[in-house]
């Protein structure tokens, strides 16, 4: 849903406190992975600094959770690179072939194209991508994180962030439970996996050949004109 006026501006003043702070990339990790630790129940390490497995951040399996987390810094003028995120996802893997998901953290938008390279990325690999980054016309998913836990932010990234991230407290709610929903282990890829099934069930019913080609005989009512009429019982 659309932002009030005030709401838009404390979203605009938390992203360029993010954006913007002097300090290194670090602060941004040791954030997002307090955040998802909290947010999820589950303990979480940063890396340290130099080669990182394709994230920033991960449980290393604790609890039965295997994902990790990728960070990025940048402001809106920025490009983000699709070749380096997809590397990203290549590390991941190498690292550990049970990885359930990777993560990007991002102070930015980004953009649809990338968006979908990203996530075609993750369905070829069978490893879903879930992306937490930055709108401006409504509550920005990494926004509604940092207002689920304003004393991290505070205490992790800045005082200024941490009020900011409270003052967004009261429009986050719906926001909040959709990533709650979204990040479960359970529900991790559904959606792609749902959109996937579907598109292979159309094939099978709109084409002869993949449905001999996926079931051995042919099925593809929906290639067919001719239609058999029941009698009434």
């Amino acid at each position: 849903m659309p932002l009030s006026a005030t709401d838009q501006k404390n979203q605009n003043d938390l992203k360029n406190e993010l954006q913007n702070d002097p300090k290194k990339h670090s602060k941004l990790e040791k954030l997002a992975a307090a955040l998802i630790s909290r947010f999820l129940g589950v303990p979480i390490s940063v890396a340290k600094s130099g080669f990182q497995h394709g994230g920033d951040a991960g449980p290393t399996g604790r609890q039965g959770r295997r994902f990790r987390l990728e960070c990025k810094k940048y402001s809106d003028t920025t490009s983000l690179s699709g070749r380096e995120l997809l590397g990203e996802i290549d590390q991941a893997l190498a690292r550990d072939i049970a990885l359930e998901a990777w993560f990007l953290i991002a102070t930015r938008n980004v953009p649809e194209q990338l968006r979908q390279e990203l996530m075609q990325k993750g369905e070829k690999e069978g490893v879903p991508v879930e992306i937490i980054d930055w709108e401006d016309h409504e509550l920005a998913p990494l926004a509604a994180l940092c207002a689920f836990a304003p004393d991290l932010v505070e205490a992790e990234f800045s005082k200024e962030a941490g009020t900011l991230a409270y003052a967004l407290q009261p429009v986050s709610t719906d926001a909040i439970e959709m990533l709650r929903r979204n990040l479960q282990s359970w529900y991790l890829g559904f959606e792609a996996l749902r959109s996937r099934s579907h598109e292979e069930l159309g094939k099978i019913w709109n084409s002869p050949r993949e449905s001999k080609a996926k079931l051995g005989q042919d099925v593809a009512g929906g290639a067919h004109t001719k239609r058999i009429r029941r009698s009434a019982v």
